[in-house]
């Protein structure tokens, strides 16, 4: 019972600090929007990764069991919250500034933009790879003959490849005149990846994991810094956020059911490695709409 609260809880603190940090890198940074997505989205992925590889060391060092490895995470946590206890100092501006702004927030609702659909099916296109990837690349790579173990070594490969085009690409998004080149070359970085997939042997393999970890850090990273790229003030950003990562967390959990049942259907990879190219493509064309030169506030308002 415990279990599943704390469980609950979990979800819902990272729900939230999700949701959050695109709209808050805009309030504190908005000049410097790129990088400060680059530092955080490159960080969640480092410490993600980091989690899942070292909890379970953890749990083995003593008698304690995962109890140790959840005081470690315990302590962590209560590290940030002191960091950030002397923000909430500024809170106050924060939303005076918020309500200042009145004019400029959103008159109808997010769902009616067109914008906000297409940043939500991005943001759900590209967690779709992720998940399955993380469901079964694995497999994927155990049924071209590799062992479990080497398989494995693949795939942490492909997380690791995701960590500098996590950083790098907010910072060029940021800087370019149009996000459209960016998404162009995103949906290059992995098509070439899923491609190189069929392939099967290990050289291949090799340059597949690192253009897919590549496209998949770089996509998330874009994304990510959309919700504060297409707001034009603090309160639609984090409407666009809240809107764009519950729609698209939502499509994304289909994603590992469907590859896995289209396994089980055909007793083949085939079918799923063709369903990654066609994701990808779904991915450039709500990328090239959701990376039109306007704010989202304009379309709600009604300017365009």
């Amino acid at each position: 019972e415990w279990f599943v609260i704390g469980t609950i809880l979990l979800g819902v603190a990272i729900s939230v600090g999700n949701v959050t940090l695109p709209s808050y890198a805009k309030w504190k940074f908005p000049l410097q929007m790129g990088f400060v997505t680059a530092i955080y989205s490159s960080t969640m992925n480092l410490t993600a990764g980091l989690g899942s590889g070292v909890s379970v060391p953890l749990a083995e060092m003593s008698g304690l069991g995962y109890k140790l490895s959840l005081s470690i995470w315990i302590v962590i946590a209560i590290v940030a919250m002191i960091i950030w206890i002397p923000q909430l100092r500024g809170a106050g501006k924060g939303l005076q500034a918020a309500k200042g702004d009145v004019s400029g927030a959103p008159k109808r609702k997010m769902r009616q933009s067109k914008m906000a659909w297409a940043i939500a099916i991005m943001f759900a296109l590209q967690s779709t790879t992720f998940y399955t990837n993380v469901a079964w690349l694995p497999s994927i790579l155990m049924d071209k003959g590799f062992s479990p173990e080497t398989a494995g070594y693949f795939f942490m490969f492909c997380q690791f490849a995701q960590l500098p085009m996590t950083f790098l690409f907010p910072i060029l998004a940021s800087k370019v005149d149009s996000q459209r080149v960016i998404v162009m070359f995103i949906t290059g970085l992995l098509l070439t990846g899923y491609l190189l997939l069929f392939a099967g042997s290990f050289g291949l393999l090799v340059i597949s994991m690192i253009f897919i970890g590549f496209g998949t850090g770089a996509a998330f990273s874009t994304c990510m810094l959309l919700f504060s790229l297409k707001a034009r003030t603090d309160s639609g950003s984090i409407s666009l956020s809240g809107f764009g990562q519950s729609i698209g967390y939502l499509l994304a959990a289909i994603g590992p059911f469907l590859i896995g049942y289209l396994y089980d259907v055909t007793d083949s990879w085939t079918p799923a490695l063709f369903s990654y190219l066609i994701v990808v493509a779904m991915f450039f064309g709500a990328g090239m709409v959701a990376t039109r030169k306007f704010y989202i506030e304009d379309e709600l308002e009604g300017r365009i």
